[in-house]
């Protein structure tokens, strides 16, 4: 018996799916939580500390989920009777592509760059808060089409 060909393999690789949606929204959601509260709490060294180790948590446990969340996608679809032009699988792939481009090109590396200017400038600095606010508000976007993912993975909306 073919282990992942089955019915017992897609079980499987949806299970990982999954986990992997689970590492990576969730995650998403509480770092955003986090932050909110971080900013509004005053304490520079925090909202510094925090910026430093968000950028570390997009490249080593947000960029890898989605990663395997997208592989582990494709592979389902390719091994069972979805299609790639399934309206839902659509939605999913782009809502998925759109989130991991703005995780790398800009929230990790702008995460990088806050941090490095609190620690230089402090986090009174018009810049400083100007860049929080910006990340703040794509990293809520970023997470509400994350969300939006999770709905139509779930709904598989069909026209």
């Amino acid at each position: 018996m073919d282990f992942l060909g089955g019915s017992n393999g897609y079980i499987v690789l949806k299970a990982f799916h999954v986990l992997a949606a689970v590492a990576w929204v969730g995650g998403g959601l509480t770092q955003n939580v986090l932050a909110t509260r971080l900013k509004s709490s005053g304490e520079s060294g925090l909202m510094s500390r925090f910026a430093r180790e968000s950028e570390w948590i997009g490249t080593h446990v947000y960029l890898p989920s989605s990663l395997v969340l997208l592989g582990l996608g494709i592979w389902m679809v390719a091994t069972s009777a979805w299609n790639f032009t399934d309206l839902w699988i659509i939605i999913g792939i782009l809502g998925m592509l759109s989130t991991v481009i703005t995780g790398s090109v800009f929230l990790g590396p702008t995460a990088k760059k806050i941090g490095e200017a609190i620690a230089a400038r402090g986090p009174d600095d018009p810049q400083v808060i100007a860049g929080i606010e910006r990340l703040l508000t794509i990293g809520r976007v970023d997470l509400a089409v994350l969300l939006i993912v999770v709905v139509d993975m779930v709904a598989k909306p069909v026209l």
